[in-house]
């Protein structure tokens, strides 16, 4: 999306600022669920956000904005809820769990992605030297 004249990503433009406010919100004690099932339920709601990244990275399903939203909207309030024991009890794995192993999986995803983009890329730039080679031939 453009805002003003900058590129923004609307996964960043709706995540962080609906991820601030579930913080704030659980900081002040109301939260979207019992506090007993916060672990259950931030790692859920972070599992469809990572099968849409993977998805999209190593099956080629095709980016789809609305379906990026739906994951985001899902994503968000576990962060903010994270934060949120993060801020009350620093090191709180219900946080750094989810980040540590979600994270890792989307950077490898994101990697192995753009490795691929440059095989693909080195594989085009052969083919097309190799057709010039037998023209000229």
């Amino acid at each position: 999306m453009i805002v003003g004249d900058r590129h923004v990503c609307r996964r960043c433009l709706s995540l962080y600022p609906l991820a601030l406010v579930s913080m704030v919100a659980a900081l002040a004690g109301f939260t979207l669920w019992p506090t007993s099932l916060d672990v259950w339920i931030v790692w859920a709601l972070c599992l469809p956000a990572t099968v849409e990244f993977v998805a999209e990275k190593l099956a080629d399903v095709p980016f789809h904005p609305a379906r990026q939203m739906v994951v985001t909207l899902l994503v968000a309030p576990a962060l903010g809820r994270g934060l949120a024991l993060e801020l009350e009890h620093r090191w709180s794995w219900t946080f750094w769990g989810p980040v540590l192993v979600f994270g890792t999986i989307w950077f490898i995803a994101a990697a192995a992605r753009a490795q691929r983009s440059m095989f693909e890329a080195a594989l085009a730039a052969s083919r097309a030297d190799a057709a010039e080679v037998i023209a000229d031939a």
